[in-house]
């Protein structure tokens, strides 16, 4: 694993540990997964430990955030384009991730024309690249990733029930991080360690207040609003210790909540 997957995918709650004993099952093999979970929650980095991990791991690992297509077709994405005379060949993804692996971020966001185009090719990672009239034949991995429930998408008509069998063939739940709460202390030292050498400041470390807080915080934005949160709390921290504005207005109860300001964390209550 890399070091950022390292600090990222820690921490010994029971769910993330579930998730990694996935992980590594799943690289093992060749099959197509489908990772969920809500945003924040690490997705990208699941599919790259998996990749990682995989004999595979010297191949290129290609991302391709669907939502970012917009309306132009994906065959030409995907696929590439075949040179007219006198031109060059524009190679697609595809080509780029041959022998590795094509992670399709955020697979709930393709229209019901790009969808069948998909089916079509994983169904054996045959393709025709636009203007020819020759097949090929690609030899990658499939990952793909959603925070929308494609169950649901499909009952509604939105997404192809039988692209939504091809794609969960491994199913893969990144947990949020208000589930595995023990691990955002851990995680908040991670990030800590690497803006001190990313800024070549001293190292800073929290208060007691300030941990419990962490701990105690629902996340709704999950580790990269954790992540966020401590860079800013980083930066303008005037000392070498985070610690909580109003430290006596701070309950550690799981009902409390929090709120936050650029020089701390303020307690509230719901």
């Amino acid at each position: 694993m890399t070091d950022l997957q390292e600090q990222i995918l820690i921490g010994t709650s029971p769910a993330l540990q579930t998730a990694l004993a996935h992980l590594r099952t799943f690289a093992k093999v060749d099959a197509t997964v489908l990772i969920e979970g809500e945003t924040g929650t690490g997705k990208e980095l699941a599919a790259r430990t998996i990749h990682a991990l995989s004999e595979r791991n010297a191949a290129p690992f290609v991302l391709v955030n669907c939502a970012a297509l917009g309306e132009s077709p994906l065959e030409r994405q995907l696929f590439g384009q075949e040179a007219p005379a006198f031109d060059a060949e524009r190679s697609g993804l595809v080509d780029a991730a041959e022998g590795g692996t094509l992670f399709l971020d955020e697979v709930d966001a393709l229209n019901l024309e790009a969808q069948a185009a998909l089916l079509r090719f994983l169904q054996d990672h045959s393709y025709r690249c636009a203007g020819s009239l020759s097949m090929r034949r690609a030899n990658l991995r499939v990952v793909a990733a959603t925070n929308a429930s494609l169950r649901q998408l499909a009952t509604s008509g939105k997404f192809r029930t039988d692209l939504l069998y091809r794609l969960n063939v491994l199913a893969l739940r990144m947990p949020p991080l208000r589930e595995r709460a023990s691990d955002a202390m851990l995680l908040a030292h991670c990030f800590l360690q690497r803006y001190s050498e990313q800024y070549g400041l001293p190292l800073k470390t929290m208060s007691a207040r300030f941990e419990a807080m962490l701990i105690a915080s629902p996340w709704p934005g999950n580790v990269r609003e954790l992540e966020n949160f401590i860079h800013q709390e980083f930066l303008v921290c005037e000392t070498n210790v985070l610690r909580l504005d109003g430290d006596s207005n701070f309950s550690s109860a799981p009902e409390a909540g929090f709120h936050w300001t650029r020089r701390g964390a303020v307690a509230t209550s719901f």
